[in-house]
């Protein structure tokens, strides 16, 4: 596919042998008219995965899930936006089953386009958190913009999964015949509830999944309570797609964290011998406080004992206006500390198995 003026700038070049040329006035549009002209071919559910944080590890959960029992297409690594959603359709094969594409926005009415594109059965958000705020200003912005894949599953009798511990999309589930709720704290009134969470000595998590199907005892080899919220939407959708809870288990199980690009992300205060790779950390913020409490090794035979209560929402609030943190530089990969981080020695620093089993500074770091 090439634009015009290119075509006639080239002087009408042929295209390769066994190949054709589609000259279009504008090649983004025509990408995306074209994507949508292929995704309406195919008589299959829909699934798509939005949200301000945990789109990408969702959709990877989902796939996982729902690939214990049907032939899955998803979207590849985090291409979710305007380009990236009509490649996701356009590489959808014959033999796809269910597709999930993740769809990410930065600017009002842009899930508008990109359900008017892939057209999705079925949606979730995974939460409502600041994200874009240059264009989307605020939570409600944020909120507004990404409940447009709600809105477009209600008006064309799509079902919605519901994240029932986030309070700006809770109040989306006013079917119970198509609005299917999910969480830790919503009883019996979710398809999908997980508890009894506890962090195991690796850092991985364990909890249970309650479901109308049975209930199971997952090990989930992330970290953070709010992969299990992660892991719950997943499992909401799979057993909604008739997968038993136990091969919901397996399929979750068999996930682990990618080396590049994903993990944990912590700070550490500038000069610690433990911190090598200096960045200027740029502001990351959440919708509500994230209580993690795990164990996880990291570069060095550190290990990071104890986060709690990062509430990172007000927090984002005290950076200084250039964005800066003096005193703070990058070491990882996942979380973002606000306020200062006191080191503790606790006891028994016992050696971990593996790449870290030398000898060990433990501390605990946590947000005032």
């Amino acid at each position: 596919m090439v634009s015009r003026e290119w075509y006639s700038a080239s002087g009408s070049p042929l295209p390769p042998p066994g190949r054709g040329t589609l000259v279009v006035q504008d090649t983004v549009s025509g990408l995306q008219q074209l994507a949508a002209i292929y995704r309406e071919s195919f008589s299959i559910p829909v699934v798509g995965v939005g949200g301000s944080n945990g789109k990408t590890t969702t959709k990877e959960m989902l796939g996982a899930v729902l690939s214990t029992a049907m032939r899955v297409h998803m979207s590849h690594a985090n291409l979710n936006n305007h380009l990236g959603v009509p490649l996701t359709l356009l590489a959808m094969r014959r033999e796809t089953e269910i597709a999930v594409v993740e769809m990410g926005i930065n600017h009002p009415g842009e899930m508008e386009l990109l359900t008017s594109i892939a057209r999705p059965s079925h949606g979730l958000l995974t939460n409502i958190g600041h994200e874009h705020l240059e264009f989307l200003v605020n939570l409600d912005g944020v909120a507004r913009a990404e409940r447009a894949l709600f809105s477009f599953l209600d008006e064309t009798g799509g079902t919605i999964f519901v994240n029932n511990d986030d309070p700006r999309l809770r109040d989306a589930a006013t079917d119970p015949q198509r609005h299917i709720l999910y969480g830790m704290h919503c009883g019996d009134c979710c398809s999908c509830r997980g508890g009894a969470l506890s962090v195991l000595p690796d850092g991985s998590l364990r909890f249970m999944l309650y479901s109308e199907r049975g209930d199971e005892e997952i090990r989930l080899n992330f970290t953070g309570r709010h992969n299990v919220l992660n892991a719950l939407a997943a499992a909401a959708v799979g057993i909604f797609f008739g997968i038993e809870p136990r091969e919901v288990r397996r399929g979750l199980e068999g996930l682990c964290r990618g080396r590049a690009g994903s993990g944990l992300r912590w700070f550490l205060p500038v000069g610690s011998p433990f911190s090598t790779t200096p960045t200027m950390p740029i502001p990351t913020r959440c919708v509500w406080p994230l209580m993690l409490f795990l164990t996880c090794p990291v570069r060095d035979g550190v290990s990071l004992l104890s986060v709690t209560c990062l509430s990172l929402e007000m927090r984002a609030r005290r950076a200084r206006g250039d964005g800066k943190i003096p005193g703070w530089q990058l070491s990882g990969y996942d979380f973002f500390l606000w306020g200062a981080c006191r080191e503790h020695l606790l006891p028994e620093p016992r050696p971990m198995p593996g790449p870290f089993h030398q000898p060990r500074k433990t501390f605990r770091c946590s947000v005032p």
